[in-house]
């Protein structure tokens, strides 16, 4: 992530380059250090919120899936005799912990189609912060600028 320091970078001298003494210090420190530690929990709670609603949604897709196809589970082209029947017809497991397994491969499948997302909005976060960053109206100096000035 080469985006974030430069984001994080501009925005703290943007915020220090305005401190006008040394008494103006810890007003500053607790802007920075406020704003660092409501981050933590907020960005927790957007991953584990994206989790919640998007794994629910592909989950949910999934075994939609199944059920419209419901057909083909319990009666398969057999192309490869080796693979097991999922499902006979009367609702009984094909094999031995065949349906566990098949649960087990669409809920991996839920939770790759989740981290995609999950990556995805992260990526449109930090290109919004981006664009943010180039659209501030101040220009920001480094400090030995900005004092070389005074």
């Amino acid at each position: 992530m080469v985006g974030q320091p430069m984001i994080a970078v501009s925005l703290l001298m943007l915020a220090t380059n305005t401190v006008k003494g040394p008494e103006e210090g810890p007003f500053v420190s607790a802007l920075i250090n406020g704003i660092r530690g409501l981050a933590d929990p907020a960005g927790t709670w957007l991953v584990a919120l994206i989790a919640r609603w998007r794994g629910g949604l592909h989950t949910d897709r999934l075994f939609d899936q199944v059920g419209q196809n419901w057909f083909r589970i319990t009666q398969p082209q057999r192309v490869e005799p080796h693979v097991p029947v999922l499902l006979l017809p009367n609702d009984h497991a094909g094999a031995a912990n065949r349906l566990q397994q098949f649960v087990h491969m669409i809920a991996q499948q839920a939770s790759v189609m989740t981290y995609a997302d999950t990556f995805l909005v992260m990526a449109a976060l930090c290109v919004a912060l981006i664009l943010v960053t180039l659209v501030l109206p101040v220009r920001t100096y480094p400090p030995r600028i900005l004092f070389a000035r005074r």
